[in-house]
């Protein structure tokens, strides 16, 4: 109940007809390891071979379409057809589990609640279905983030997908990655979770061209098959495990009325509104104060997530971070009294809402815009970069730490990306020494702590076309030394624990 109150008040570009049944239970993925997909060639091959001679000969198939969401949208009164805050929203998918849908005979698709972006579905013979991604809003590309339900299902028949019109150059689908899926039949039977699924992954060059490139080439397919478990079931696909803006304020909202405010002082407040005029939560930890340790001798440890609204697994790691420092753990106890924490969950509320991969509303990447901000146009990066120069300037308390979490689809494992005078493009920085030790204490201490972490994979340098990032930014103009970017695979780790 609680969930769908701060859901229906959360304003969107298009209208949400629901709440993602995942979304509204707070589902995360098993606990338990699962194996990395092992590539077979030969069937990526002979999809290779059967687009080619789609694009070659007069296709024989159905070309039905079974979702067309423009087409939705039009259907819609005009009242509905903006945001649904005024209403509501439910969901109803286990009245639905079960029910065939004789009125059909394909699969039934939809994209209409947060964070999903399915934007049109072509069934091109009985089992086979190319999918088409919404991009960003007010823009025609970024398309790789994919979030959509699927009903109407016969069970243990392989059903074939074909996202054809994803534009990454690689991806992680052809080293080991698989989809998720979430089943509304299993959580009912009490084996609720995302679990990762498909068989015949493969990522490859279509025929279909991108005319709105700067330099025309063809946009490429992530294709997986599914045999569902269940008939008639109610089940969410995605590209990796959906944390919605809703969810974070859920979550904000369970840990203000469960912490021990006798030890932790906790407070979650607006550091503005967003374009689409959702608040931008900030949130602070640390021990509460005491006569003999007042909370203005601590240093300040500065984090911030989900610039990029398709990293998702940024938004978990960052809820694995508060709840630890959150925790009765001797080491959170420790981090409180030495730290004050401030913490941006979540930069790009309208991106992730709205189901972006790379931008929000303005067709810009906000990582590309800590330099020179717009008050008007980048509300969020202005208002957190003048907290931090007041942190600075006026405190004069510049942040011990600051680390902005990301997700990364071409590596496996955790890593750092930092700044080093001695390794940047500028003549002028390489000419001032700095102390290595400075930067590298971190990421050596996580290569001790953290299995999933590599430092082999981390980097230092500071390159041109970086100098707009939060990293650069901040180590540049506030002379924040530990000035960090942390990314973590979408796939998974390969090493240590965790390797084959």
């Amino acid at each position: 109940r609680v969930y769908a109150k701060i859901a229906s008040r959360v304003n969107s570009i298009l209208p949400f007809i629901k709440i993602a049944y995942p979304d509204m239970m707070g589902s995360d993925s098993s606990k338990e390891l699962e194996p990395l997909n092992i590539k077979d060639r030969r069937v990526c091959r002979a999809k290779l071979l059967a687009c080619v001679e789609r694009g070659f000969s007069e296709f024989e198939g159905s070309n039905k379409v079974v979702y067309e969401l423009d087409t939705l949208i039009t259907e819609l009164p005009p009242q509905r057809q903006n945001s649904s805050t005024n209403r509501l929203l439910v969901n109803s998918d286990e009245l639905h589990l079960g029910q065939k849908d004789g009125t059909k005979s394909h699969l039934c698709f939809e994209s209409r609640f947060e964070s999903g972006n399915l934007r049109k579905v072509i069934q091109i013979s009985p089992k086979e279905y190319d999918l088409i991604l919404m991009p960003d809003v007010n823009s025609s590309h970024h398309h790789q983030w994919f979030y959509f339900e699927v009903s109407n299902m016969e069970s243990n028949f392989p059903y074939v997908f074909n996202i054809v019109n994803c534009e990454k150059q690689n991806s992680q689908f052809n080293y080991g990655m698989k989809p998720i899926m979430y089943s509304v039949r299993e959580s009912v039977l009490g084996r609720p979770g995302w679990v990762r699924v498909g068989t015949d992954i493969c990522y490859y060059r279509n025929w279909y061209q991108n005319i709105t490139s700067r330099k025309p080439r063809s946009y490429l397919t992530t294709a997986f098959t599914i045999a569902f478990p269940h008939s008639y079931d109610v089940c969410y696909i995605a590209y990796h495990y959906p944390y919605t803006y809703s969810q974070l304020l859920a979550q904000i909202w369970k840990w203000s009325v469960s912490v021990d405010s006798t030890s932790i002082y906790f407070r979650a407040e607006s550091i503005c509104s967003s374009l689409n005029n959702n608040e931008t939560p900030l949130i602070t930890v640390t021990a509460a104060e005491s006569e003999t340790n007042s909370v203005a001798m601590r240093e300040i440890i500065f984090l911030t997530a989900r610039v990029h609204p398709g990293e998702s697994n940024s938004s978990w790691v960052m809820q694995g971070t508060l709840e630890k420092l959150l925790s009765n753990s001797p080491a959170a106890v420790s981090l409180r009294s030495k730290y004050v924490f401030k913490i941006i969950p979540m930069l790009n509320m309208e991106g992730v809402i709205n189901g972006c991969h790379r931008c929000g509303l303005t067709n810009e990447d906000l990582n590309r815009r800590w330099s020179h901000p717009n008050k008007y146009l980048h509300p969020v990066i202005y208002h957190t970069k003048g907290l931090l120069e007041y942190c600075v300037f006026v405190l004069k308390k510049p942040p011990y730490v600051f680390c902005d979490y990301h997700g990364h689809s071409r590596r496996k494992n955790v890593f750092l990306y930092g700044c080093s005078n001695s390794d940047s493009w500028s003549d002028i920085d390489r000419s001032v020494p700095d102390n290595p030790a400075d930067y590298l204490l971190l990421p050596h201490l996580m290569q001790h702590f953290s299995p999933a972490f590599s430092l082999q994979l981390c980097s230092f340098r500071v390159e041109r076309e970086r100098e707009s990032t939060a990293r650069v930014t901040l180590w540049r103009e506030f002379g924040i030394k530990r000035s960090y970017t942390m990314e973590s695979s979408y796939c998974g780790c390969d090493q240590g624990l965790y390797e084959v």
